[in-house]
Formats: structure tokens, sequence, C-alpha cells
């Protein structure tokens, strides 16, 4: 039986008509859920908006952010045809905070259970719980990945989740479904270093925003290794993002997010999208709202040139390269698709955590490291991962 009949509330009328309708823009390209049971068969993405915003009361007034961001995103043209989307309109925030979370977890599972991926619009990153919870019984492990310039993960727990402490609940929930953690675009100078190594500890990734600039295109295999992602917008510089209530004057450039979207959908592993923390009460010219419709744009045209090269069903598919480096006892192996060029790492040793995780994403540069006889540090990563 459907969840989303009882949780989701479709858009209203007025609203839909204060969008502006044209041949060619999303809006007349996109169905809008009416209520009743929907055919979720006949879509490959749902959209959903998110009213909560308890977990960060310095930030009140994102939970209006969903509908913001719809009327620049409709508004934009050339969505893919092949390309089929259902707004399944918003989930109210619950009595309580985690009954907004139960919702979200729950519409989410129904979307994943149908092959359908959510685009959430949040509301506060606490929602995050939400989009990760609704993995949980799904029978597999996953790796997330979030984008943000901040990173705390606060043991002091209260009844009410916050920022602070919405991630180390995240670590500690159980069951523990997390394989894998990436924090991406993070700034030092907002990051105690204990925190960082932490995570080092805890065998999760960490990638400084001036790292990741550096070559963007190394950002690829990262989310390409994602089943989740959640973006806090204030990972992105305040010039181009002025929404968010503690915006930094340094980040990505909001072109820069649009490229990674772009890798993001065109990764067949990801299975969610979420976009947290806008505030249209600080956005000037509602800069970050079409910002944000931009991402978007460019995630769904990703997704729409998807290869379906993983999970690797035929090795035929794939040009493998084996390095033999001098004082390493393993060889390293590699596998390059024939339908995208993009590359992997094959780590093929018996442990129980590799029996689920053998491929991790790479790029041609770890090769070229591998050939001149140094060991790709992505290589080591991966391996003391599945020890």
């Amino acid at each position: 039986m459907t969840m989303i009949a009882d949780i989701v509330q479709p858009l209203r009328d007025e609203f839909l008509n204060s969008i502006p309708d044209f041949p060619g823009n999303w809006k007349s390209a996109v169905t809008f859920y009416q209520g009743g049971k929907p055919d979720l068969s006949a879509y490959q993405i749902a959209i959903i908006g998110v009213n909560e915003s308890r977990g960060e009361p310095s930030n009140k007034g994102c939970e209006l952010g969903p509908n913001v961001i719809r009327k620049h995103l409709y508004a934009l043209f050339n969505l893919p045809h092949r390309i089929k989307i259902i707004d399944l309109g918003n989930i109210e925030r619950g009595q309580q905070q985690s009954d907004t979370f139960v919702g979200l977890s729950s519409v989410v599972n129904e979307l994943l259970r149908e092959n359908v991926f959510p685009i959430i619009l949040g509301g506060d990153q606490t929602l995050t719980i939400g989009q990760y919870k609704a993995y949980q019984g799904l029978d597999r492990f996953v790796n997330m990945v979030v984008m943000d310039e901040r990173f705390s993960i606060s043991d002091q727990l209260k009844k009410k989740v916050t920022t602070n402490d919405h991630l180390y609940r995240i670590f500690t929930d159980q069951p523990n479904i997390l394989f894998n953690f990436a924090l991406l675009g993070y700034q030092s100078y907002y990051v105690p270093n204990e925190y960082i190594a932490l995570l080092h500890k805890m065998q999760f990734d960490s990638f400084r925003l001036g790292i990741a600039r550096e070559d963007l295109r190394e950002t690829e295999p990262i989310v390409r290794d994602a089943d989740l992602l959640a973006l806090n917008i204030g990972c992105i510089r305040q010039c181009d993002a002025p929404g968010f209530f503690q915006p930094s004057p340094n980040g990505f450039f909001a072109d820069e997010t649009c490229q990674i979207f772009r890798y993001a959908g065109l990764s067949d592993r990801l299975t969610s999208l979420g976009i947290y923390d806008y505030n249209p009460n600080f956005d000037h010219l509602n800069a970050t709202a079409k910002a944000i419709a931009q991402m978007i744009w460019y995630f769904v045209d990703g997704f729409s040139q998807r290869k379906g090269d993983y999970p690797i069903v035929n090795e035929a598919d794939f040009n493998k390269f084996i390095v033999t480096i001098d004082g390493q006892e393993e060889d390293i192996v590699f596998l390059k698709s024939k339908k995208s060029d993009r590359w992997w790492i094959k780590i093929d040793i018996n442990t129980e955590r590799s029996k689920r995780h053998k491929l991790f994403p790479c790029t041609i540069k770890d090769y070229e490291t591998a050939l001149q006889g140094e060991i790709p540090e992505r290589w080591m990563t991966a391996y003391n991962k599945v020890l």
C-alpha cells in the first residue's frame, strides 16, 4: 500500500498557476501529483519538498524553500524528453521533528523500491537523517556523500535533532548500513582538526574545498561512488548563493556545483539527492533559488545520459589493466568501461567487507600514477576499507 497519499500534500492549484507555462519549459513536461495512489512505474524521477526547519532555529524560513526553488526550476527550458518526472508536492512538518523524518524516509523508501529517483528539496539539513533511513531494510550497505563547508559530529544529544549532531546520529544509528561517508568541500577554518582526524580513524573520507576545486574532475569518482548525496547550500560561496543564514565568502562557485551535479546525474549508483538549508528570507534577488534550479537542470541532464556500466555485469564490456609495482605484493587491477571511458579500481580479496565492495571509482590519473611505480592513494584507501 502506498504511503505517499497519507504523507505528501499535492501542490495547490493557485501556486502552480503562478508559474508561467510555456511550450518547452519544465512545467509543461512535469507531471504534478493530484492525490491518490500514483503510478510510480511511469516515472524515473520524483521531486519532493519538505517543510521542516526545527533542526536549525537560526535558519527559520528554510521550510519555505521548496516552492521558491520550484518557481525557478519549472521556468527553465529543455528538459530531456525521455526523462519522466513527477512532482509529488510537499511533506509538511510533523507534530514532532521525528515524525517528519519518518514521513520522508517512508516516501523515499517507497520510491527507491519502485526504482524512482527522489530529489529532495529541504528544509534544514537534519532531513539527511530521513534520506539515509530510507535505505534501511533494503538489505545493502550504502555510501553517502555530504557537500558542506562545515562539519560537526557532536555527541551532546538532546531530544531535538540539530545540525550539530545529526551526522553523529547517522554514524551510530542501528541497523548500521553505512559503508562509507565522504565530506566534500569543507573549509578548514570551520572544522576542528579532531573532527577530520576522527573521520579518518573511521576509514571515512574528507576533501577540502581547495583540493576539490584544484581539479574538479577529481570529484567525479567521489560522487560516482555514492548511493545518496546531500548538499548543504552553505558549501557555495555567498556571492553565488546568499540564501543561507551563515554564508561563507568562500566556497564552490555555482557553476562548479552544477558540474558536480552533472557528475552525480551520470552515476549509475546514485539513487537519491537532497538539497538542504536554502532560506528564501536571505536570498537577494532569488539568486540561490536560481542556482539550485540550474544545479537540478544539470543533474537531470546527466541522469538522461547514464550509460548503465555499474554494477558491472559482464567484464567483457571493460578493458582490464594490471599493473605490477616493485615491492607491492598485490597487483593493482584497473577496469575501464567501453561505454563511458570511466575507470574503476578492482580490489579482489576475501574479507567480509569485500563481498559487497570490490569496485571503487577512480580516474586515469590513478592508472598513470601506478604506471610510474607509485601506489595510488585511492587504491590504498579502498584496500584499507575492505580489510
